[in-house]
């Protein structure tokens, strides 16, 4: 495993280190954590921020996700985060504190630590792919359904940094047909942050089912964004609703906030609450060890296909940016809470 000594200075989380080593259509990156194997099947939901167990949608693996249940009276709407730990230390996430400020229920699921994967698994681009993973949220979908406090007709999906590009290969007619059946219900809309675009969806099932949003910064020179407006683009034509929001002047990692903050803070250079080893906002870094997959593009004509190692070796480049932005994050929260309002409200329906 690459690691980097500690600067005296501010220090960046570790996920952006090796995030570029992960972010591509081969990977769902989440966490590289150690938990206890799961149970099979699932468990009755037993309160707010509690640990849920549940088998993913393709039965091959056992999980498990954090509830967080907001305050007030249910069914809640809830959103699915794909997300995780670090692969080496932690910092908390902003999104489900966020959202359950918000009045959202929020499920966090651990791809990697339900697979019980070594470190090493970060940095392996072929380790874990949304192949693996897809099965994963629909696992996640319908063990909210089967809560009573959940609205199981209002629930999206949310992937962040290295989740997000799983979350355009689970919004397919392909994945919906496999994973939703037996009168489940499907997702209602689904949301990326810095996903990777540089993917030809070339199957005839390929095309989105629900609202897709992805946020993206301009400069962000690992998850282009100009490849998520030309992919954005064709799956409009294909009739699909599929938008990007491109924040001006914002890298990789421009959404790096506190978790439940919905103000800026008053003094940019205050320490991390969660840790001495963070300042906010963190300024510009970059890596020039990390890999960088930006060059690559990959052709997909089934959720269930995979990119080898060869494929990835031929296109990879070393070199990423990093850096937050609290201008933009905060209008994408801003423009995230919207959409949410719109697209979890009663009146939205799906492709069959």
């Amino acid at each position: 495993m690459l690691l980097m000594k500690k600067p005296a200075a501010t220090l960046i989380p570790t996920r952006w280190i090796f995030w570029a080593t992960i972010l591509s259509l081969v990977l769902l990156g989440t966490a590289c954590s150690s938990v206890p194997s799961s149970s099979e099947g699932s468990t009755p939901i037993p309160s707010a921020d509690s640990v849920v167990r549940f088998t993913s949608a393709d039965g091959k693996t056992s999980l498990h996700g954090v509830l967080s249940v907001p305050r007030g009276n249910g069914p809640f709407a809830s959103v699915i985060i794909l997300e995780s730990e670090l692969c080496e230390g932690g910092f908390p996430e902003w999104a489900s504190g966020t959202l359950n400020s918000w009045g959202y229920a929020t499920l966090t699921v651990d791809s990697y630590a339900g697979r019980n994967l070594a470190p090493g698994a970060c940095i392996d681009l072929t380790a874990l792919q949304p192949a693996d993973t897809v099965g994963d949220v629909y696992g996640a979908l319908r063990v909210l359904e089967r809560d009573p406090r959940i609205d199981a007709n209002r629930v999206a999906l949310l992937g962040t940094w290295d989740g997000s590009t799983t979350i355009i290969v689970a919004d397919t007619l392909e994945a919906e047909h496999r994973y939703v059946t037996g009168g489940m219900i499907a997702f209602r809309a689904f949301f990326a942050i810095s996903p990777f675009c540089r993917i030809e969806l070339a199957g005839a099932d390929l095309r989105p089912y629900a609202p897709e949003r992805i946020y993206v910064g301009e400069r962000d020179d690992m998850a282009p964004a100009a490849a998520c407006v030309q992919m954005a683009k064709f799956l409009d034509s294909e009739g699909g609703d599929v938008s990007v929001k491109v924040y001006p002047g914002a890298e990789h990692g421009f959404d790096y906030v506190p978790p439940a903050l919905v103000t800026p803070p008053m003094d940019s250079e205050a320490l991390h609450p969660h840790g001495e080893d963070f300042t906010y906002p963190l300024r510009p870094y970059y890596v020039p060890f990390a890999d960088n997959l930006a060059a690559c593009s990959f052709r997909i004509t089934s959720i269930s296909q995979k990119t080898t190692q060869s494929e990835v070796s031929r296109c990879v480049r070393k070199g990423v940016h990093t850096a937050s932005d609290p201008a933009a994050a905060y209008s994408m929260q801003d423009d995230l809470e919207g959409s949410l309002a719109r697209f979890l409200s009663g009146g939205q329906r799906v492709l069959q």
